[in-house]
């Protein structure tokens, strides 16, 4: 019994992340601690990041996006502009609560 809802919760999850690829919109789930978990490829383009695990990791991109997001409250909207790697990035941000998670969806 306990086999069969872990294989469901793990189907229910992957099959999130194939919903998550197939946008194109940028979408970081967090946990509380600002742990990443789930993100979509999408996401990690307008970062400029090809690994992405801690909400800290953004402070080598830029402190102010880290900061804006560290602050920003549920059901917050905001616009930060950066400089990664590649270029210059215009992120509208919509910070939501997923149950425990906190979700940003990156335009």
């Amino acid at each position: 019994m306990l086999y069969h809802v872990k294989s469901e919760t793990v189907q229910r999850e992957k099959y999130y992340e194939l919903i998550l690829e197939c946008v194109n919109t940028g979408i970081v789930v967090l946990n509380e601690k600002g742990q990443v978990y789930q993100k979509n490829s999408e996401a990690l383009k307008l970062l400029g990041m090809e690994v992405f695990t801690h909400i800290k990791q953004l402070e080598r991109i830029d402190v102010h996006l880290m900061e804006q997001l560290e602050k920003c409250r549920p059901g917050d909207k905001l616009q930060v502009a950066f400089t990664n790697e590649r270029s210059a990035v215009n992120l509208y941000i919509h910070r939501q609560w997923i149950k425990q998670y906190l979700a940003l969806a990156l335009a």
